[in-house]
């Protein structure tokens, strides 16, 4: 465990020098200086407090605080910031607070009408010359009713400033940017106004779904209730039992969500395989009998979070961390006792609960093909437990 710790600290740091590319940008300071620049771009999903920049491809890279900025761009980007005075409004129900003040805004369409939004996933309106107005929506205890109840005033600010016929039933408009984007899109064509949307250039969500096969290495320790046989009356005897070092064959599929932001670097995953456990078998010394408890099958279900690291457009690295549980399918084992070539069933307790798992894994990523392999920490089985096994991946990407 300790070696692969370290060989995953080391990729990643030989790595992250690679993930973040410069592209070209301005940002405007607030003494009205411009500069055109390549900027780093980290695919926030917040505002930044600060950016890192160069004049050129070759030039030394240097860092801004965004606050001293009025605005900054990445070009082919949904990121566009501009600063706003925001004015101070009472406090909302809820107990919703919005700094007021200037700042850096998220713009997130511009036109007659602008759609913006702050760090705090709170949208505003704004119309050239004008305050920003803010977008209010909450959900709150009512102390008169002891009910949740909801502000929707955002749909008032929206009827008192957008008329116009084309824009549709207000009424029904969720607190959402895809619905509010689109009501500030139709009223900018109903007053001749072009909008930009910068929010359709953003960074979206992927779904991968590959097929796997692979390798188990692993070694099955089990202790077990066993109803003893012949010896020292009724009751179980807990026993301890090793096995050999055996290999299965994995077969399954992983589904797996690149998230939208950052670049795509972090992922949801999960990866169900078909996995099988081999049959152990030991002399007894104290009961001069041999012992066996038969193989079983079962599907191993983790579900985990994952890192990439890009190293160029068709190769990918990543490292992973995941959590989740084993089910036993078919036919459960069985134990038997074989003394003197008399063979006899006899009732099989499994000494340890839970069917759960903890792993960590490093995989390789090259167009549709992959390839990974797994540490597994914690591996308990219903009937038995594989800790310190090792899983080798092979996948294609089908969908």
């Amino acid at each position: 465990m300790k070696k692969i710790f370290i060989l995953c600290s080391f990729l990643f740091f030989i790595t992250a020098t690679a993930q973040t590319t410069f592209q070209k940008g301005y940002f405007v300071t607030k003494t009205n200086q411009q500069t055109e620049c390549l900027i780093k771009n980290y695919d926030w999903n917040r505002i930044p407090t600060e950016i890192e920049y160069k004049t050129d491809e070759s030039a030394e890279v240097k860092k801004i605080y965004t606050s001293q900025l009025q605005s900054f761009y990445i070009e082919g980007t949904s990121h566009m910031y501009k600063e706003y005075d925001v004015p101070a409004i009472p406090e909302q129900k809820g107990n919703i607070a919005i700094k007021s003040g200037k700042q850096l805004l998220k713009v997130i369409a511009e036109g007659k009408a602008s759609l913006l939004k702050n760090g705090d996933d709170i949208y505003f309106l704004h119309f050239e010359g004008q305050p920003v107005k803010p977008l209010i929506y909450t959900r709150y205890l009512s102390t008169a009713t002891g009910r949740e109840e909801t502000d929707n005033s955002f749909r008032l600010e929206l009827y008192n400033s957008l008329k116009c016929e084309t824009v549709g039933d207000i009424r029904k408009i969720k607190y959402n940017e895809n619905q509010l984007l689109g009501v500030i899109t139709r009223y900018n064509e109903c007053q001749d106004s072009e909008t930009v949307n910068y929010a359709e250039r953003k960074t979206m969500a992927d779904f991968n779904l590959r097929v796997v096969t692979g390798i188990n290495f692993y070694t099955s320790k089990i202790d077990v209730l066993l109803e003893r046989f012949g010896v020292g009356g009724s009751g179980y005897d807990q026993i301890s039992l090793e096995g050999d070092a055996e290999t299965n064959i994995l077969l399954g599929f992983e589904a797996e969500i690149r998230l939208p932001f950052n670049h795509k670097k972090w992922a949801l995953f999960t990866t169900p395989t078909y996995n099988s456990q081999g049959e152990i078998s030991q002399y007894i010394k104290a009961y001069d009998a041999d012992l066996k408890i038969t193989g079983y099958s079962y599907v191993e279900m983790p579900l985990g979070i994952r890192h990439y690291f890009i190293l160029n457009k068709n190769s990918e690295l990543n490292l992973d961390i995941a959590y989740g549980f084993n089910t036993v399918i078919g036919s459960k084992p069985t134990a038997t006792y074989t003394r003197n070539n008399n063979i006899l069933n006899i009732d099989y307790k499994n000494a340890n609960s839970g069917s759960s798992l903890l792993r960590v894994g490093f995989g390789y990523i090259y167009k549709n093909y992959s390839a990974g392999i797994n540490y597994y920490a914690k591996k308990s089985l219903t009937h038995s437990n594989t800790n310190g096994s090792i899983s080798v991946l092979l996948g294609y990407k089908i969908l």
